[in-house]
């Protein structure tokens, strides 16, 4: 399925989940909490209306609980909470909800949260609902390929540099999301999708923004550097935008390995499955870079 993200401007929004709710789909919403927020909700229903089913009910309560719920037949049903509130007034969040075989799996801030058991079938899920006190800067359904999330991860970490693999390979239609922090005293970083973890392996796309100068891409081959090129077969978006376009110099199904480096400070990482990415708006809060992987 495409991936579909986009600025929620208006609350209550009540829209349709095109083709459904399905098994390995998962909810991707970044958002602020004003410093006069009291709640507000996210509800996967069966219809448009208040009359229709709630599959699951998310209700984070400022200063309190977040309580979860279904409704059925007109009635809410057993309340689930937990008391952990990650969310603040006045600071921005990041959360993700994964449709898993067993529920509903919620991450916020780079946490796994909770996991909130189906109650109602999958395939009557039609609708999607948030209202209240909230700011929606970025939300869209995408289909999960496998998601890494990680929490204030920067150079000064043990997980900096980071070195690990890619399951299942690199393959096309594939993405990698991140959202970071560049620091004010950063000179630069890089991302580099490698054929293995060592210095030795080859590099099919190094991407290196160097701070108040230029980004440079490349590749590495049988131990030398290839031609270097500032303008960038990746489709690259920083901050919603369509950056360049780097051409495959190494096959796809070679490329096993992710590589970051440098001074950024990294809160969330991870790959998805798309089959395209429509223009995004993001919000000043953040710095996102997307990689789409296009056919050879």
């Amino acid at each position: 399925m495409p991936i579909s993200l986009c600025l929620l401007q208006n609350l209550p929004y009540v829209g349709q989940i095109s083709g459904g709710l399905k098994e390995g789909m998962a909810l991707y919403l970044q958002g602020v909490f004003p410093t006069n927020a009291d709640q507000f909700e996210l509800n996967f229903k069966t219809g448009p209306s208040d009359n229709d089913d709630i599959a699951f009910h998310f209700n984070p309560r400022m200063d309190q609980k977040v309580v979860m719920n279904s409704f059925s037949t007109g009635k809410w049903e057993t309340e689930e909470s937990f008391s952990d509130n990650p969310f603040k007034k006045g600071e921005d969040f990041d959360m993700f909800f994964v449709v898993k075989s067993e529920g509903y799996q919620v991450h916020v801030n780079g946490k796994e949260l909770y996991t909130f058991k189906h109650r109602i079938p999958l395939e009557k899920v039609k609708m999607l609902n948030i209202n209240g006190d909230v700011v929606v800067n970025l939300f869209g359904l995408i289909q999960v390929s496998y998601i890494i999330m990680w929490q204030n991860c920067s150079k000064t970490d043990t997980t900096l540099p980071y070195v690990a693999p890619i399951p299942g390979g690199l393959r096309e239609g594939m993405a990698l999301y991140l959202k970071g922090v560049v620091p004010t005293n950063a000179d630069r970083f890089s991302i580099s999708f490698q054929t293995g973890p060592t210095d030795k392996h080859d590099t099919a796309f190094h991407f290196n923004p160097r701070m108040d100068r230029k980004v440079v891409m490349n590749s590495f081959r049988n131990g030398k550097w290839g031609a270097e090129e500032t303008n960038i077969c990746s489709i690259l978006r920083i901050k919603g935008e369509q950056h360049s376009m780097f051409k495959h110099r190494i096959p796809l199904e070679k490329v096993t390995t992710i590589n970051i480096y440098g001074n950024v400070s990294i809160s969330f990482l991870g790959f998805v499955t798309v089959s395209d990415i429509s223009p995004l708006f993001l919000s000043k809060y953040t710095e996102d870079t997307h990689i789409k992987m296009p056919s050879l």
